[in-house]
């Protein structure tokens, strides 16, 4: 099989986010920061983490982004969303685990509101500091596929090493980064290694953390085909410096929240795992 055409096999489906202007509030509604929307009862979710001092931190996590799952379903061609309530992120800014340590969870939160009839604006949190607090923008979404890095293909097809190929079809495929790195499904776009093996292995309790060397390459290349097809991007959101140095994932990355595609199905968004990478 040529480069291009392992390439069409691998193709996802993806929607391109762009975060825009400011965005007048709207119950329900697709948007990135503010505050969120929440049905009654909601319980501001909080981790608790280690600082750079060592000393053992809880604090609130700041809400990122929430989607209209009803306004999204049109461009979702794979039907991976649900198809209607309301979709939040939430992540630690403060702290900003990385994601390599099982002692992360709970870093980051996703929950999906199925009755968007009975949200209402959430107050923040006293504890949640006003830089945390992030301005209220629109995100304007746009249908478009997505095609996996060399990382990940490599993944797939461990025999190929013309990665000069590689990247000549990803040109001619068109499947350039988002102008602004943000999108909801398909294949991350990687600022260092492939996410497969890290997902996978960091849910079976391995830290990530220190040289993957020491773990036997048998255990780690099956979690790499594993991890591939099992873990499916959900959101990848780039950093937004510019609208608030809070928003600077480590030296200007990219978190990428993963979930298991039998919990995507199954709506179990508490199992969702968060990385982050920068270049």
């Amino acid at each position: 099989m040529t480069i291009p055409s392992a390439l069409q096999t691998m193709q996802r489906p993806s929607l391109t986010l762009h975060i825009t202007k400011k965005e007048p509030y709207r119950r329900g509604g697709t948007r990135f920061g503010g505050q969120p929307d929440v049905p009654p009862g909601f319980v501001w979710p909080v981790f608790t983490g280690t600082d750079d001092s060592g000393e053992s931190e809880t604090r609130p996590l700041s809400f990122l982004a929430q989607f209209d799952c009803a306004g999204l379903a049109p461009y979702d061609s794979g039907h991976l969303l649900p198809g209607t309530g309301l979709l939040s992120f939430f992540y630690e800014t403060g702290l900003q685990p990385w994601g390599f340590d099982p002692h992360d969870a709970g870093c980051a939160r996703v929950f999906w509101f199925p009755d968007a009839a009975v949200l209402d604006k959430a107050p923040f949190p006293a504890g949640l500091p006003e830089e945390a607090r992030f301005p209220m923008r629109n995100i304007q979404v746009t249908p478009a596929l997505s095609f996996p890095d060399w990382d990940d293909f490599l993944i797939q097809y461990p025999d190929v090493s013309d990665d000069e190929a590689f990247f000549a079809a990803r040109q001619v495929l068109g499947t350039p980064v988002p102008d602004d790195g943000s999108k909801l499904l398909g294949w991350p776009d990687l600022l260092q290694n492939s996410m497969a093996a890290e997902c996978e292995l960091v849910s079976q309790g391995v830290n990530m953390g220190g040289d993957i060397m020491d773990i036997p390459r048998t255990v780690y290349k099956k979690a790499a085909q594993t991890g591939l097809d099992r873990w499916q991007l959900l959101l990848q959101l780039e950093s937004k410096e510019d609208m608030n140095p809070e928003l600077s994932f480590g030296d200007g990355g990219r978190l990428y929240f993963f979930l298991p595609r039998e919990d995507l199905a199954a709506r179990r968004f508490d199992r969702v795992w968060t990385v982050l990478q920068c270049g």
